[in-house]
């Protein structure tokens, strides 16, 4: 068996693998994107709202010297949705941050399989795997070498088109 029919095994062999990562890989990257951007940004606003809450009836209470029952059930049930608002961010954050670790393992387990040890371990992703299958179909790489090349050439020229 020469390089490319072997090549060409290992990656059909590899490309039910990536039917495994790809939900794990695009789960960790949603929690990721969830615990760097939107929570803080939830949290932030929470606290914003519930500071304002707090000064707007501040407010009322130095100004007329009390709260009407009106003004006080508002303020009251506002804060109240706040405060469940603020506890349901922090239960996302504690489930995001507990999550990631065990949908890390399991990719980490499917990464180790023997079925990619041909594959340096930073190529060993569905993208990389999918590329090198794209490149060697379409007769662009006939050894691995080549498909890697082109797949960092392909991902340098993404990188430079991203930052123009």
């Amino acid at each position: 068996m020469n390089e490319k029919e072997m090549l060409i095994q290992n990656v059909n062999n590899a490309m039910c693998l990536t039917k495994k990562m790809k939900p794990l890989e695009s789960e960790i990257g949603n929690l990721e994107f969830k615990l760097e951007t939107q929570i803080p940004k939830k949290f932030f606003i929470f606290c914003i709202l519930f500071l304002i809450n707090i000064v707007c009836t501040l407010e009322q209470l130095i100004v007329y010297g009390s709260l009407n029952l009106n003004s006080a059930a508002l303020s009251v049930i506002f804060g109240f949705i706040l405060y469940i608002t603020g506890i349901k961010t922090i239960m996302d954050k504690s489930i995001a941050q507990k999550s990631l670790p065990v949908i890390n393992r399991k990719l980490s387990k499917i990464k180790n399989y023997d079925t990619l040890s041909w594959l340096p371990g930073e190529y060993r992703t569905s993208v990389c795997i999918n590329a090198i299958n794209r490149y060697v179909s379409a007769g662009r790489a006939e050894t691995l070498k080549e498909a890697l090349i082109l797949l960092d050439m392909d991902s340098h020229l993404e990188q430079m088109e991203n930052v123009a």
